[in-house]
């Protein structure tokens, strides 16, 4: 569900970021988990994931876009 593939991507995304790949390859590498689970990734999506990796915006805000998104 839905649920699910926001967990695998915000977890894929904090394990990736304590490492040392730059932020485009963290997402992407989030991306296709999550389209594994047959969910799409679009541009906005990666945004807020980039914004998340880079604390200017925080997990409970990107959730609720996500969200947000799916709703419409």
């Amino acid at each position: 569900d839905l649920h699910k593939a926001i967990r695998r991507q915000r977890q894929m995304c904090i394990r990736d970021r304590n490492g040392n790949k730059p932020i485009e390859q963290i997402i992407e590498n989030a991306a296709a988990s999550v389209e594994m689970e047959g969910y799409t990734i679009d541009s906005k999506s990666k945004e807020w994931c980039q914004k998340l990796l880079r604390n200017e915006i925080t997990m409970q805000e990107y959730i609720s876009l996500v969200k947000k998104k799916s709703r419409s």
